[in-house]
């Protein structure tokens, strides 16, 4: 009997490639009103639900991995219904597992949520403001001490940040052109980026646009070498939809010599924003994470500052420079930063934290202790010193012997870190390990933007973060403040690098 993966893979097979990648792009483009067509328009409004991203995507894979331009059919609605219909009834492995009634669902919610929900949680300037205030901002140090990572990230690249990012604007803006033009739609060749240089982009030269491409963009054969690394592909067939998709790493398809196709436009948002961490990352592995979080937190206190008065922030790195080499605390364990409010004192600890392949692909239990592991350690850092502020070992620094209420701010989002089966697995460690239990939250960078954007609005910090430290049933942990953050949940701050870059780009396209 054939299974549902191998039928889903023999209609994929029979497809012609290029025309069928050029359908999908050309169906998200309809879904998001970018471009009509009122039959496929009708077809999509007919779903009992939004057209899911992450199967258009995933659809778009293996099209690339099983598919050829020898193929039999062309990708219409019917065809791809079909393929969404078999890939939604994909069985999960924890079908196989008879504990799974009583068993904790955190490894299955967390690879489940971590292909589905990133799409929908997609704001083009929050991420553009947050990947300058972290790579640019923050990544430019003030001292010869500290870790540049501007200037290694730029090396890398062979371009400046900002001009990397101009570049998958740049593909937008040409994407959106040949909609209304005599091309064929989406597609774009290196002669339109010689085009923007005649008429006035003199920064977009062969020297730009290809180690631009180099980086995120590939050809089909490339990205069937990119899936079988031995890093990206499953061993187990049963986690197969929850496989590394290599079209986030390189979103743009080079469809034929010199001719460029983007299935999904805001995968190439993503790359040039959070996905400079994985240029770094992919190369220098735990150097490179060790390096950053110290540049994460430098990010963390500029946008504290940005909505707290000076004399309310204590840093940890300003203190280890001034205090005392004899000062006992410098070998107790210490957060990046603390906020001293009216009703608590927050403490915060920066950790360049993400979900790791083994985690998003299989979810198994040794995955998420380890994920236990990793948290716990981190908060201990800020519970060791909450402890020792309510004992009053700090009030020379001006550290109330107040409520403490404990922040783990990480850079990538996990799902389920603050619901109840993961938190009382995190309280048992941090129990065994013998410290008090405090009010914790686990945010991930984008969450404490809509944090500093709440301030921004007049909420105190520390009655925010108390507040988020009572949720426990829920995965989105700010979604008591979803009225306030409904119709702008980006900071003032993140707002004000992310306009400015947008507007500059608008000035040169004028």
């Amino acid at each position: 009997m054939t299974s549902t993966f191998e039928q889903f893979r023999e209609e994929v097979g029979s497809l012609k490639l290029d025309d069928s990648l050029l359908f999908l792009n050309h169906l998200l483009a309809v879904a998001r009103e970018d471009s009509t067509d009122p039959p496929l328009k009708h077809n999509l409004d007919r779903l009992k639900y939004p057209l899911p991203a992450f199967i258009v995507h995933s659809i778009a894979k293996w099209i690339l991995l099983e598919a050829s331009n020898l193929g039999v059919y062309t990708l219409d609605w019917a065809r791809f219904e079909r393929l969404k219909n078999l890939w939604i009834a994909l069985p999960d492995p924890i079908q196989n597992d008879p504990s799974w009634p009583t068993a904790d669902p955190t490894g299955f919610f967390e690879r489940l949520f971590a292909q589905q929900l990133p799409a929908q949680r997609q704001i083009q300037l929050r991420d553009i403001g947050l990947a300058l205030a972290l790579f640019r901002d923050a990544g430019t140090p003030v001292s010869a001490e500290e870790y540049h990572l501007r200037s290694e990230l730029e090396a890398e690249l062979g371009l400046p940040i900002e001009t990397f990012m101009k570049m998958g604007h740049l593909c937008l803006a040409i994407r959106r052109a040949t909609l209304h033009s005599h091309q064929i739609p989406a597609t774009f060749t290196h002669m339109d980026f010689v085009q923007a240089w005649k008429e006035g982009l003199t920064w977009c030269d062969q020297n730009v646009w290809e180690p631009f491409l180099r980086r995120v963009a590939c050809t089909p054969q490339q990205f069937r070498e990119c899936r079988n690394c031995s890093e990206y592909r499953v061993t187990d067939v049963q986690f197969i939809a929850f496989e590394f998709n290599p079209l986030f790493r390189f979103p743009l398809i080079e469809i034929h010599t010199g001719k460029f196709l983007a299935v999904d436009p805001r995968l190439l948002i993503s790359r040039v924003t959070w996905g400079l961490f994985y240029d770094l990352f992919e190369r220098d592995r735990t150097n490179f994470s060790e390096r950053f979080g110290d540049v994460f937190a430098r990010l963390i206190g500029n946008m504290l500052s940005s909505v707290c008065p000076s004399h309310s922030l204590w840093s940890d790195s300003e203190w280890t420079g001034r205090a005392r080499p004899d000062d006992p605390r410098l070998k107790k364990k210490r957060g990046d930063w603390i906020y001293k409010g009216m009703d608590a004192v927050v403490l915060i600890e920066c950790k360049s934290l993400r979900p790791s392949l083994p985690l998003t692909q299989y979810g198994k239990v040794e995955d998420v202790q380890n994920l236990v592991g990793r948290v716990a350690a981190a908060l201990r850092q800020v519970m060791e010193q909450a402890t020792a502020i309510q004992q009053g070992t700090w009030t020379d620094e001006g550290l109330p012997t107040f409520q403490t209420a404990c922040v783990l701010l990480t850079y990538g989002r996990f799902n389920t870190v603050n619901l109840p089966f993961f938190r009382r697995r995190v309280r048992q460690k941090l129990s065994e390990q013998g410290l008090p239990e405090q009010p914790f939250v686990i945010l991930a960078l984008e969450e404490f933007d809509m944090v500093i954007r709440l301030v921004d609005q007049g909420e105190p910090l520390d009655k925010v973060v108390l507040e988020l430290a009572k949720v426990e049933d829920s995965g989105e942990v700010l979604q008591r403040y979803a009225t306030q953050l409904a119709q702008d949940c980006v900071s003032l701050f993140t707002r004000h690098n992310g306009g400015t870059f947008l507007d500059s780009l608008t000035s040169e396209t004028e």
